[in-house]
């Protein structure tokens, strides 16, 4: 007998039968387990996967709407942390989006409009973001979907430099927030949320200067992650908290092995951006010791892969540490170009929490151009500074920039004038005296004490 009518007598279909029966047995299948993989943080085997179904619309039309909305979101999803484009994957989520039009249903939605929002999110889009979480809160009605929108929302002040109602924000989510994660948060929410609140009020209460109690919730934060043995929420602890806080603090011993963790996390499970995002920590640690010339190569190649990939938000943190990089490797003007470009993107998509910095950055290679207008040009970059960061309540930004302008003044035998300048924002400290902003201020403060009592006067 041939082998097709072998075929159909055993099975009861024609072999191409068969092979389209199985294919959209397969769809479907992938469909109903995406979010699995999310929740196992199977993140290439889930974009994979997904577009394979996809290939296949005619059997991705059989499924119901809202399988076909899952398998798109999750797509979205998968697309963000394994470097798709942002091109792509708005494609991905706008089809998600019009496909929710015609489901009755609030829950296809909020997922649309939380992938959505990660997207606009990351890629430093924060008045888009901002429209997002209005729509994602007026639709949310569950407990942990009022909950997810909190989140969102804090988030969102964060980096648009709103630091005090971030931190309110999270304060109180933390307050509700106890219990490990639910498998339905972890599959669609891809984080615990405590660990999410802890590392972000972490990176709040740093810039505000608590300094310790920052560095205790980011590390409680990890502990937290770690015991769960979720890697996406170790990866968050690590990227959101840990790392950023021991550069900033120029703790370097912390920075580098939390960085050499985040690495080795990232390569063990394929996490695309994630590893664009230690190769940018581990740069900027590298300019931190002082390694300009190395660090400078890397930030570059990893900041245009950020941005190309929908991470500008991750970009724009180390904007300073490249451009002093560049300074001191002999490129002063792309250095200025750099910090320029900063600005304009800061006030272009809001994402502002850095934005004191960039000014005193400015300010410092500015002095360097060594010019007549130098000194006046970096006097009022240096003032800004201090006005953003005291407007943003950023105490930590407002010492750098206070340090940086006393020491011009110090230089101008203004000196004490440099002391008014500096001594109050120093006293409004309590707690962090070991961090490196701190320890660089207090001998300056001892020095502008002993030459004042000396008899310097200002001019």
């Amino acid at each position: 007998m041939h082998f097709a009518a072998q075929f159909r007598a055993a099975t009861g279909l024609r072999p191409h039968e068969y092979l389209l029966r199985r294919r959209m047995i397969g769809v479907a299948l992938t469909a109903v387990c995406a979010p699995v993989w999310l929740y196992l943080s199977l993140l290439v085997e889930c974009r994979d996967q997904a577009e394979r179904a996809l290939a296949h619309p005619a059997h991705v039309k059989t499924l119901s709407l809202a399988l076909q909305i899952q398998l798109y979101t999750t797509l979205g999803v998968a697309l963000v942390y394994t470097g798709g484009s942002v091109e792509q994957t708005a494609a991905v989520l706008t089809t998600a989006e019009q496909i929710s039009r015609e489901l009755d249903d609030r829950q296809p939605r909020l997922q649309v409009l939380w992938v959505t929002w990660i997207l606009r999110f990351l890629n430093g889009e924060l008045v888009i973001a901002r429209e997002v979480v209005e729509q994602f809160s007026q639709l949310a009605q569950r407990p942990q979907d009022i909950v997810q929108s909190g989140r969102m929302l804090g988030s969102t002040m964060i980096y648009d430099g709103r630091l005090g109602q971030a931190r309110q924000h999270f304060e109180r989510l933390l307050g509700v927030e106890a219990a490990p994660a639910s498998r339905y948060q972890l599959q669609w929410y891809h984080y615990d949320g405590t660990v999410l609140a802890q590392s972000r009020l972490a990176r709040v209460l740093w810039l505000q200067g608590f300094v310790d109690q920052a560095v205790r919730l980011a590390a409680d934060g990890l502990a937290r992650a770690q015991a769960l043995d979720h890697k996406l929420s170790i990866w968050f602890a690590l990227s959101e908290g840990v790392c950023p806080l021991a550069l900033m603090s120029g703790d370097l011993q912390c920075a580098d092995w939390s960085v050499d963790m985040l690495n080795e996390l990232a390569t063990r499970h394929s996490f695309h951006s994630q590893m664009v995002m230690g190769r940018k920590f581990d740069a900027q640690l590298r300019v931190k010791r002082g390694e300009s010339a190395t660090g400078v190569g890397v930030l570059r190649t990893a900041s245009r892969t950020l941005a190309s990939t929908g991470l500008t938000l991750h970009y724009a943190g180390p904007i300073g540490d490249y451009a002093v990089a560049l300074a001191a490797n002999g490129e002063l003007s792309a250095g200025l170009a750099t910090i320029d470009a900063g600005l304009v993107l800061a006030e272009r998509d809001g994402v502002r929490w850095h934005l004191a910095e960039l000014h005193r950055v400015k300010g410092e290679l500015a002095l360097r151009r060594c010019e007549p207008s130098s000194q006046p040009v970096a006097e009022a970059c240096f003032e800004q500074a201090i006005a953003v960061a005291e407007f943003q309540g950023a105490l930590v930004w407002q010492l750098r920039a206070a340090a940086s302008l006393a020491r011009l003044r110090a230089s101008q035998g203004r000196l004490r004038d440099a002391r008014r300048i500096l001594a109050p924002v120093y006293d409004r400290f309590t707690e962090g005296f070991m961090q490196a902003d701190l320890c660089a201020a207090q001998p300056l403060l001892g020095t502008l004490s002993v030459t004042s009592r000396g008899g310097a006067t200002d001019v």
